[in-house]
C-alpha cells in the first residue's frame, strides 16, 4: 500500500517549482505536454489505484480530467489558477 501520493508533472518549470516545495516527494515529469502527461498516468496508475486529483490552470490545452474519466479513473479537478 502506497501511503505517499506520487506528483506527477507535465515539464521542467513545474517539476522544478514541486521539487522545490515538497523536496521529500517522489514526482514524475512527463517531460512534455499535458498529452505526455496522460500517457504516463495511465502507463503508471490503474483506474483501481484511487483517486487522481488534477491541480490545473483555468484554462488547459488538453481535457486531463474528461480523459481519464473515460478511461474509469475517478479524478477531482482543482482549478489553481486563472
Amino acid at each position: 500500500i502506497q501511503t505517499k501520493p506520487v506528483i506527477f508533472t507535465v515539464g521542467d518549470a513545474t517539476d522544478y517549482a514541486v521539487q522545490a516545495s515538497y523536496p521529500k516527494q517522489q514526482i514524475i515529469n512527463a517531460q512534455g505536454t499535458s498529452k505526455d502527461l496522460a500517457r504516463l498516468v495511465t502507463e503508471k496508475l490503474s483506474p483501481q489505484g484511487g483517486p487522481l486529483l488534477y491541480i490545473s490552470g483555468a484554462t488547459t490545452s488538453f481535457d486531463l480530467e474528461t480523459h481519464f474519466k473515460q478511461l474509469g479513473y475517478e479524478i477531482d479537478r482543482l482549478i489553481a489558477y486563472d
